[in-house]
């Protein structure tokens, strides 16, 4: 079964499962002048485990 974005916004509370989250964004000013190593915890739809990486963030599943 597939949904459209707009669906999945409804259901789970927000814009798009593709992008990073607001807050994830405003994070990254605060985590660049830190270490480089983030823990995922798996609580959303994977975008800022995407995000952070591209950002050269290391990623520790």
């Amino acid at each position: 079964m597939s949904s459209s974005p707009k669906e999945l916004g409804e259901k789970y509370g927000f814009e798009s499962p593709f992008e990073p989250d607001s807050l994830a964004k405003k994070a990254l000013s605060y985590l660049k002048n830190g270490s480089k190593h983030l823990l995922d915890i798996g609580c959303g739809e994977g975008a800022d485990s995407v995000f952070f990486p591209k950002m050269d963030f290391k990623l520790m599943p």
